[in-house]
């Protein structure tokens, strides 16, 4: 009555599992996670994809008409890899039209550095220092790259976008409508966690990750800019 694909799967920093869900056909089929703020799902017909950020586990339930059920877990191990790759642009065709660098530098600065010009007082950007940080680390991604991309999409934080709607990166939702978030974390998070699922599609530099981002050499100048100035 009820077939999974996998029953024991692992993700690395969060990345998406797609398992295989099989039923009797007419049969309902409902999920269960073992902690809904850390294990979130999206069950398309044929496929349950996972998205976890701590282990546990999901339950697959298919329910017949005759009222019937039949339940199976998922056990979900969830690793964290902390390596990330500096990100890398290619040179610009005509780099001293485009008004910066074509060579991305590594960042000097730390955390704990004066940190104040990308986070500056009162804007949208304000205290969200240590949530980049934290989320990037729990992700695998490079901070500096996810903060960048975030100044320069919020205007260092002046965007109402921003302020109103804690989204730190201009995201939009599949009807073409910015996304909404319920606090700075949830936002950053978010920015981060795309980060993320570029760096599995192997874009890990930020010419590769602005082609789909917001294709056009004008973007890749711009955040390339900022990063550098983290040097």
């Amino acid at each position: 009555m009820l077939t999974l694909g996998s029953t024991d799967v692992t993700s690395i920093n969060g990345a998406e599992i797609a398992v295989a869900v099989t039923a009797s056909d007419g049969a309902i089929i409902s999920v269960k996670t073992s902690d809904s703020n850390n294990i979130t799902y999206w069950l398309d017909p044929g496929t349950l994809y996972i998205y976890p950020k701590q282990s546990g586990t999901v339950t697959v339930t298919a329910s017949s008409t005759a009222y019937q059920s039949v339940s199976q877990d998922i056990k979900v191990t969830y690793v964290v890899q902390t390596a990330t790759p500096a990100p890398t642009a290619a040179p610009a065709a005509d780099s001293s039209s485009s008004g910066s660098s074509a060579t991305v530098q590594t960042p000097t600065l730390t955390r704990d550095s004066d940190l104040s010009f990308w986070f500056r007082s009162g804007s949208g950007m304000d205290g969200t220092k240590d949530y980049f940080f934290d989320y990037a680390a729990s992700y695998g991604v490079d901070p500096w790259l996810c903060i960048a991309i975030a100044d320069h999409e919020t205007g260092y934080g002046s965007s109402d976008l921003c302020i109103n709607s804690y989204n730190f990166g201009g995201l939009m939702d599949r009807n073409g409508n910015p996304k909404v978030y319920d606090d700075k974390s949830n936002g950053v998070e978010a920015l981060v966690w795309l980060i993320s699922w570029y760096y599995r599609q192997g874009r890990t530099t930020i010419e590769s990750i602005g082609e789909w981002y917001c294709p056009g050499q004008g973007w890749v100048d711009r955040v390339t800019t900022i990063y550098n100035s983290f040097h």
